[in-house]
């Protein structure tokens, strides 16, 4: 049975909490929900090499009863505030969005059964349902694993497994038509994850939400969200930016700690990535730019 993989020794570290949020004000920019940055640094020790990544997939995979579907539109005309998902460029958009989702949804959701109907996102096999909330309550909130259909898409196990699909490193769609006309996972990048990379995982992810579920938190990895982080709950606390709501049963941030959300989720990051996030210099942000994902600039408020 597959599970975590064996942590990195800088995995195994603990970082100052407050050394932490620092570097964070400094990188704002860098650090936010989209957990790991840096990936090429951060997840080489958890990289699965190119020729055992199906072998992989498919057993982290097969062994999930629970899953979420999760269907990737890399089309939008705004990015919303708290999302780091890729967009395509708008150069090429008009050419590739009919093709694309004349594979995804028509043919394959259709085919399941779904509603599918132009200019949605999501999609649901009742009629009066949006397809939306129960699904975001499961995969943020609840943590059930989600695998990601279509390009960019990324799936996440957090048991052991964070994929993601071509191309948002091949920077180009043919890789991913050209592995589903082979029949081939169109999967470019999979990562076996230790058990602290998938914590920083999970729980980047319900920051969506504003909190994390500590019940789902410690079903998910078998120790309370105060054993595993301890030094970062006592700092979010004393600074009144996260406080325990019992109705829900998360901690939450509280209304300051919206104003400081993505430096509070860099608190929960692994060893890993808090190490590259305390060693960035004064240009990580230039040099970023020039290097990532294709960027709209409007922004949704």
């Amino acid at each position: 049975m597959l599970t975590w993989n064996a942590a990195s020794e800088t995995d195994t570290e603990t970082f100052v909490p407050k050394e932490v949020f620092e570097a964070w004000m400094k990188h704002h920019a860098i650090a936010n929900t989209a957990w790991p940055i840096a990936h090429g640094t951060t997840m080489r020790g958890y990289r699965v090499p190119k020729e055992n990544r199906e072998e992989h997939l498919l057993a982290s995979w097969s062994q999930v009863r629970d899953m979420c579907l999760y269907v990737h539109v890399p089309f939008c005309e705004k990015i919303c505030k708290f999302c780091d998902y890729s967009v395509m460029n708008p150069d090429i958009r008009k050419e590739q969005e009919p093709k694309y989702f004349g594979m995804i949804a028509r043919d394959m959701l259709a085919g399941a059964g779904y509603e599918v109907r132009h200019g949605k996102n999501t999609f649901s096999k009742i009629a009066w349902n949006d397809g939306l909330s129960d699904y975001l309550h499961h995969r943020v909130e609840r943590a059930v694993p989600y695998l990601g259909v279509g390009m960019w898409a990324q799936s996440f196990n957090p048991h052991n497994s964070l994929s993601y699909n071509g191309w948002a490193l091949v920077k180009h769609p043919d890789y991913y038509y050209k592995n589903i006309n082979e029949e081939r996972l169109p999967v470019e990048s999979a990562n076996h994850l230790s058990r602290e990379a998938a914590m920083a995982k999970m729980i980047s992810v319900s920051f969506y939400s504003g909190g994390i579920h500590l019940e789902s938190f410690l079903k998910t990895f078998g120790i309370p969200l105060e054993t595993a982080f301890p030094e970062e709950i006592r700092f979010v606390k004393e600074n009144r930016y996260m406080e325990y709501d019992e109705f829900y049963g998360t901690l939450q941030l509280t209304e300051l700690g919206t104003r400081y959300c993505h430096g509070i989720i860099a608190l929960f990051y692994n060893g890993e990535v808090k190490k590259h996030l305390l060693e960035l210099d004064e240009n990580a942000w230039i040099r970023w730019k020039q290097i990532a994902r294709p960027i709209q600039t409007k922004f949704a408020l």
